[in-house]
């Protein structure tokens, strides 16, 4: 017993010493769990429930599609048999109804109207179908002194050669016959377009810008003549008959050209330092200056008599120019940096063809009488050293 006592008082005092030496637990102090508190920052989810309300929402806009099923309807018409709905059995007495569905489609017919006025605007072209009729006589320069003479229409068609190794074309008053120099006889020859009856008119290889006046014999041209005094050449102006009698000289003046329905020519001369244009009677009396510049030259009738071309270097460079016949409404008809020159009036009295470099090349062009509606005619090489000797003329087609 005593042992037993013993032993329960060892036990009991071994038990006291261990709870002794235990660490007594501290609180649960590691419990962090309020820092899982960040869990709650999940709460945006539910921000995520407005989602399904616009999903759903978004269904009833395709209500609209059944909208579109009674545009079936009526392509259906032809089998009435297929429109009765089981539901609906009045509807085949109403079934006429679909007749009134033709009216849409015939409404839809109009809309191609309208096409057809673009087309009213195309007449514009008429207006450059309106190319005026006739033909033009003109040189080519082949080489320094070598021409030859072409005719053209003044649409740019039917070109051909009128006479070889020639130059200074004009064409009679009848459009019968051609007067030309003669670079190989060396003077002033006559012949039929069709280059027969061939003669010599002017023999002095110096004659120039010959034409014949309104009474069909009177030819005048210019002439250069040595000036031992002054050593240099005089322009002088005569007159001589188809028969090449009757030579007489006029004045001292440069390219003559007679009036299309007087006995009157006008021509480049001066009275004392007074340079210009001058119009005169056949035997240079009346004389009266129609022009003020020195350099105006190249001048050409109207073929009613009433207006002259020319052209000018007045403005600074070379332009062609109208004024009445007594010299009045000078007035500019191009106006380009090149040089335009060598007018000649058509046989319309509408019309004016002229001598230009300005697209890089010696050309022909054509213009209405006011300077608009420029066209070009065709090439046609100008010596560029003596280009104002290298008169045109025209010819009714």
């Amino acid at each position: 017993m005593k042992k037993t006592l013993i032993v329960i008082a060892i036990a009991a005092a071994l038990v006291a010493g261990c709870i002794e030496r235990l660490p007594v637990p501290e609180p649960p102090q590691p419990k962090q769990l309020p820092t899982y508190t960040p869990y709650p920052t999940y709460t945006p989810l539910p921000s995520f429930t407005p989602l399904p309300s616009p999903t759903s929402t978004l269904y009833p806009t395709y209500t609209p599609y059944p909208t579109y099923t009674p545009l079936t309807a009526p392509t259906s018409p032809p089998p009435a048999d297929t429109l009765v709905p089981t539901s609906t059995p009045p509807l085949p007495a109403d079934t006429p109804v679909p007749t009134s569905t033709p009216p849409p489609a015939t409404a839809t017919l109009p809309p191609p109207t309208p096409t057809p006025l673009p087309p009213t605007a195309t007449p514009a072209p008429t207006k450059a179908a309106a190319v005026p009729r006739g033909r033009l006589a003109y040189t080519v320069n082949k080489a320094n002194f070598e021409y030859d003479v072409y005719l053209i229409n003044v649409d740019g068609t039917g070109k051909e050669l009128l006479v070889a190794d020639a130059s200074e074309p004009f064409i009679t008053r009848d459009g019968q016959e051609v007067m030309f120099y003669d670079w190989d006889g060396n003077g002033v020859d006559i012949m039929r377009l069709d280059g027969s009856n061939r003669r010599r008119v002017i023999h002095d290889g110096e004659a120039q810008f010959a034409n014949i006046g309104s009474d069909g014999y009177s030819v005048i041209y210019m002439t250069l003549g040595a000036n031992w005094q002054r050593m240099q050449w005089d322009l002088k102006i005569y007159v001589i008959g188809m028969d090449g009698e009757g030579n007489r000289f006029i004045l001292e003046g440069d390219q003559p050209m007679w009036s299309p329905n007087t006995m009157q020519f006008v021509c480049k001369t001066c009275d004392g330092s007074k340079c210009g244009l001058f119009l005169m009677n056949a035997d240079g009396s009346g004389r009266r200056k129609i022009t003020e510049h020195a350099n105006d030259q190249n001048a050409s009738w109207s073929p009613d008599g009433k207006k002259i071309a020319f052209a000018s270097d007045r403005d600074g460079n070379w332009e062609i120019y109208v004024m009445n016949a007594d010299g009045s409404d000078q007035t500019r008809l191009t106006d380009n940096p090149t040089t335009d020159a060598l007018p000649v009036w058509l046989p319309d009295g509408k019309h004016i063809a002229f001598r230009s470099d300005r697209g890089g090349v010696w050309s022909i062009y054509l213009m209405r009488a006011d300077g608009t509606g420029v066209q070009k005619i065709t090439d046609a090489q100008c010596n560029p050293d003596r280009w104002r000797w290298e008169r045109m003329a025209a010819l009714p087609e």
